[in-house]
């Protein structure tokens, strides 16, 4: 109960800071011709604060020399200078985007290091997504605030590295995905209980608990997968704001559920209708890592299936501890409902900054 109860209060704890859309830059190098050149992609909130101005009207000056002083690259022992163009508006995530062309003029021959440290004052879990485009495959890469710098070299890399790297995206996307975690956990905390006589129950045994839980994850695995495909494919493409909202909406009735069950004997109907939503959610994150198209079939493969090993390290973690407090009334009566509560207020405070575009909940 102790381990349980810790667990779900370092959830709350967290969760309210970031939800499923997190503060990311977007990189596009390339080493060519005694530079590198590329663009990039910073949104445009996460500007407005680190310089302190509104960007309304205009870009001030301040935004070049912050970027100029956060952004580095050296070949060998010799710094590059670094220049930027004129910067343009894009959409991505469905958030403003500045995207500003880079050139580091690097006399020295052979790779490059670039260093990263751009809006980590204002957000230690800022992530920045560099895409390294040479012959071959793209190298796709993820700076964060304890990994900052990246190697820019020469020449493809090899299909075994892109595939890890987007498995890896895949597994950071879930697991850093608070909403869809916590939707997952709502789903998952009556797995060991049955609806009887109008309350909850302890299920009967453990082989009847697997496989509730593995008819969970498989719907929401199918679920996801086909809608991951179809809008990664361009086949259907909602609106990333639509997408994220219906998200918090699903966690809603997800928790809602666990209050007043509607649906408790076939909760796999609920995991795959919700998670056809979800997909879509993970297809909006993918479209960002922009796999070449001689790579998108193994980028889709591999960034799904590292989704669903953060997923099933989620299960592996929840499930042991379910299964040991289904006996326990006062986790039947209280903390499931009373966790599930707080999810679902959490996620109506997410529908209305996505819905309408603003600001409740800080971020870290």
């Amino acid at each position: 109960m102790r381990a349980f109860l810790a667990m779900v209060t370092l959830c709350l704890c967290v969760l309210p800071a970031q939800a499923h859309q997190e503060s990311e830059a977007f990189l596009n190098l390339t080493r060519a011709d005694g530079a590198v050149t590329g663009t990039i992609d910073l949104a445009q909130q996460d500007l407005e604060i680190a310089v302190g101005q509104d960007f309304s009207e205009s870009y001030p000056k301040e935004v070049i020399q912050y970027i100029r002083n956060g952004l580095s690259f050296q070949a060998a022992d010799q710094s590059c200078a670094l220049t930027l163009g004129e910067p343009t508006q894009q959409t991505r995530i469905g958030l403003p985007y500045i995207s500003f062309p880079l050139r580091a003029a690097c006399l020295e021959v052979g790779p490059v290091d670039m260093r990263y440290d751009l809006i980590f004052d204002i957000s230690t879990r800022h992530l920045a997504r560099v895409q390294i485009l040479n012959t071959g495959a793209p190298i796709v890469q993820t700076i964060s605030s304890e990994s900052r710098v990246v190697r820019v070299g020469q020449g493809g890399t090899p299909a075994r590295s892109f595939f890890v790297e987007a498995v890896w995206q895949g597994v950071i996307h879930i697991l850093k995905g608070f909403d869809h975690v916590l939707f997952l956990i709502a789903l998952l905390l009556p797995a060991a209980l049955v609806r009887r006589d109008g309350s909850w129950q302890p299920a009967g045994s453990l082989p009847q608990i697997l496989r509730r839980t593995a008819g969970i994850v498989t719907a929401f695995t199918l679920a996801h997968s086909l809608t991951l495909a179809l809008a990664a494919t361009g086949v259907v493409l909602p609106p990333a704001r639509l997408v994220e909202s219906t998200i918090a909406v699903t966690l809603i009735l997800a928790a809602l559920n666990n209050i007043r069950p509607l649906v408790s004997g076939h909760i796999w109907m609920l995991a795959f209708g919700f998670g056809l939503i979800h997909g879509f959610g993970f297809a909006n994150v993918m479209a960002e890592l922009d796999f070449s198209a001689g790579s998108f079939a193994l980028g889709l493969l591999a960034f799904n299936l590292g989704v669903e090993v953060g997923q099933l390290a989620l299960v592996l973690l929840l499930l042991p501890m379910l299964y040991a407090l289904r006996h326990r009334a006062s986790f039947r009566d209280r903390l499931m409902p009373g966790a599930s509560a707080i999810a679902g207020l959490l996620a109506t405070v997410w529908l209305v900054e996505r819905a309408w575009d603003v600001r409740i909940l800080p971020a870290l």
